[in-house]
């Protein structure tokens, strides 16, 4: 019983810093690919049914990429456009 109880806290803390690194790059780094749109809307409907622990993160990456869905889903023009 207690080699259960310690790996799944170990997935816990790696799942807390995988998501923090998420969010860290999507808010602090301006990380705008259609793809991490998609994983935070997904993911954060997954993490809104992980009651008291993943509720507060499912909520954020919702309402962040909700509210910042144009930028994450705008066209984009390449460099190589630029200079023809």
């Amino acid at each position: 019983m207690d080699s259960i109880v310690y790996q799944v806290a170990i997935g816990l803390g790696l799942a807390l810093v995988g998501i923090l690194l998420f969010i860290l790059a999507i808010n602090a780094g301006k990380y705008r690919k259609t793809w991490a749109f998609w994983f935070a809307c997904i993911y954060g409907g997954c993490l809104l049914l992980i009651f008291p622990d993943g509720l507060p993160f499912g909520i954020f990456l919702l309402v962040y990429a909700l509210s910042k869905r144009n930028e994450f889903l705008s066209p984009r023009i390449s460099s190589a456009v630029l200079t023809k």
